[in-house]
């Protein structure tokens, strides 16, 4: 995240992710006939954006103020934690989607999940996904201390796991895809019940 240019996309996508994610979670709750107060999610989802957000934009100043004899690969691991951050966010941010999808879809089938298996789910899909995170990055930096490995080797250790995320995007988005588009014939068509 070296360019603001690549700073400021990836707050606006964590943005837009969360704006879907708030819809998809108030659409699940109203079609389950909960309606659901969003208030402390919403204030949740916003305080980790503005964390994520002042990392993005403020993080690199503070870290060179408080390790001024840095290496040139300290910095580079630190932008590289803080970007597979970003991407570990919009993993967990789509799953969680997807999840509203499958709540959604589920209901409309006239299907309920037990409350305690959504949440298990819910935690599962913010869980692993960041314990994944924490032990890649601790695994690098071990690496790259070990090894004495400079910024060309760390960098295509690092965007391997940027490559995991994007697989992991592209499941959940077509996942999103398939079940939105089931949920859109079953609003076209209300007696008809889709495999």
């Amino acid at each position: 995240m070296e360019k603001p240019f690549f700073r400021v996309m990836a707050v606006l996508w964590l943005f837009a992710e969360g704006i879907l994610l708030v819809a998809a979670r108030w659409a699940a709750g109203t079609v389950r006939g909960e309606g659901k107060p969003q208030g402390k999610f919403i204030t949740v989802c916003l305080l980790l954006f503005f964390l994520l957000a002042g990392a993005a934009f403020f993080g690199e100043t503070a870290f060179r103020a408080w390790h001024p004899d840095s290496r040139r690969i300290d910095l580079f691991l630190y932008n590289s934690t803080l970007w597979n951050l970003f991407c570990t966010a919009w993993v967990i941010i789509e799953g969680l989607i997807v999840l509203h999808l499958f709540h959604i879809d589920g209901t409309m089938k006239g299907t309920r999940t037990r409350p305690g298996s959504a949440a298990a789910a819910a935690f599962l899909l913010v869980a692993l996904p960041l314990v994944f995170f924490f032990l890649y990055q601790a695994q690098l930096v071990s690496v790259v201390a070990r090894y004495r490995l400079g910024t060309v080797a760390a960098s295509r250790i690092s965007r391997f796991f940027i490559r995991l995320c994007g697989f992991l995007w592209i499941a959940f988005e077509w996942a999103a895809a398939l079940v939105g588009l089931r949920i859109l014939r079953r609003l076209r068509h209300p007696g008809v019940t889709s495999p």
